[in-house]
């Protein structure tokens, strides 16, 4: 068992990664405007995971991990991040999002 010291500075250190990484992205044209839509689809990601999840059921996806997560809720929230990804990019008109065209298609 690793102990909890250890797993809270490695969380500590996730943090500031992503918290500088999210300073970078401020100081860019329309930064701004790319965290607010990241932080919009991380939440529509969430959100349809549970529900979706919850509503559908099915197959658990890691059960000693967490209980409760399904394969269901799993493509429901991938489903719903490109969904969101896709609408909020073209309606702020970020023109700029490199790999979506991929994904996409």
């Amino acid at each position: 068992m690793i102990c909890s010291g250890l797993l809270a500075g490695l969380f500590a250190l996730a943090l500031s990664v992503c918290l500088y990484f999210a300073a970078l992205l401020l100081h860019q044209p329309d930064g701004h405007w790319l965290l607010l839509v990241l932080a919009a689809v991380v939440a529509a990601c969430d959100s349809a995971a549970y529900f979706v999840g919850r509503s559908v059921g099915g197959i658990k996806l890691a059960p000693k991990i967490s209980p409760n997560k399904t394969v269901s809720g799993s493509v429901g929230g991938i489903v719903a991040a490109i969904a969101a990804m896709v609408g909020l990019t073209s309606v702020a008109a970020l023109q700029y999002v490199a790999g979506l065209d991929v994904t996409v298609t």
